[in-house]
This record gives structure tokens, C-alpha cells and sequence, in this order.
């Protein structure tokens, strides 16, 4: 994650959230599996990808950025 937005160069705010320090927000968010990857737009989730390799989701939501 934290590559990922060293490449992107400050156009992406990256946020690593502990689901167990922060149970509210893994329910406001609708977090189902973990680990999950959710794009925020103007305070929307515009992308939920969950499940799988951080690789593999990070692949699949660059091509929202």
C-alpha cells in the first residue's frame, strides 16, 4: 500500500485500518473480508474490492485512480 502511493505521488491518500481497534468503522464501511481495499471519492466509496492478494486487489482498483 505504502508503494503504491509513493508511485502515485500524492494523488491518493492511503489509510491502513486495524478492524479490530476499529469495529464502528469496519460496519459503517461494510467491510466483509479482509483484507479489502475501498476507494473514497469526495467522502463516497466508489470501489470495494475484498478478498484475494493486496497485489492482486491493487491491480484491479489502479485502473480507478
Amino acid at each position: 500500500m505504502e508503494q503504491l502511493a509513493g508511485e502515485l505521488g500524492g494523488r491518493v491518500r492511503v489509510a491502513k485500518v486495524n478492524v479490530d481497534d476499529c469495529p464502528d468503522a469496519v460496519a459503517r464501511m461494510g467491510i466483509r473480508g479482509i483484507p479489502s481495499i475501498l476507494l473514497i471519492k469526495d467522502g463516497s466509496v466508489i470501489r470495494k474490492v475484498s478478498a484475494g492478494s493486496t497485489k492482486a486487489m491493487l491491480a484491479q482498483v489502479q485502473s480507478d485512480l
